[in-house]
């Protein structure tokens, strides 16, 4: 995909990129509109893309299968049932008068030592780092 896209990009810019970008939509299932990848491909050509080959990154998420729970957001009562969930977490963890207050923790700064202290070991080890972010994966973290 990264090698595609490099190389291929200036195909779907000028005149008859956008008929060409519209034209690969017949050959794929996708909620985007032809307007709407147009304007992608706008804002990609205006930002200079692809500047160079180290623009486009490639992760590969590790293989796990995990059954992902779906939320559908279009659906109000579904929104309404997550916001009671959440706040009757935050009021039950976090409620100023308990006995014994649970310790506020900043999740990102967490995350961010984890990640920063996994980095060294990607060349070498990269069964530590599979094991130091495997718990944080399958927290969904």
């Amino acid at each position: 995909m990264r090698q595609a896209m490099l190389n291929h990009f200036d195909k779907f810019t000028g005149v008859l990129g956008g008929v060409l970008a519209r034209a690969g939509l017949l050959f794929v299932e996708t909620n985007l509109t032809g307007d709407a990848i147009v304007s992608i491909i706008d804002r990609l050509e205006r930002a200079n893309f692809p500047a160079s080959n180290e623009v486009v990154n490639v992760r590969i998420r590790p293989p796990n299968k995990m059954n992902y729970k779906v939320y559908d957001f279009s659906d109000e009562e579904s929104i309404n049932k997550l916001t009671k969930k959440i706040e009757s977490y935050n009021k039950t963890r976090y409620e100023k008068n308990l006995e014994s207050p649970q310790p506020s923790v900043n999740v990102l700064k967490k995350l961010d030592e984890v990640l920063l202290s996994a980095t060294p070991d990607t060349t070498k080890h990269p069964s530590r780092v599979i094991s130091k972010l495997k718990p944080y994966y399958e927290q969904r973290a």
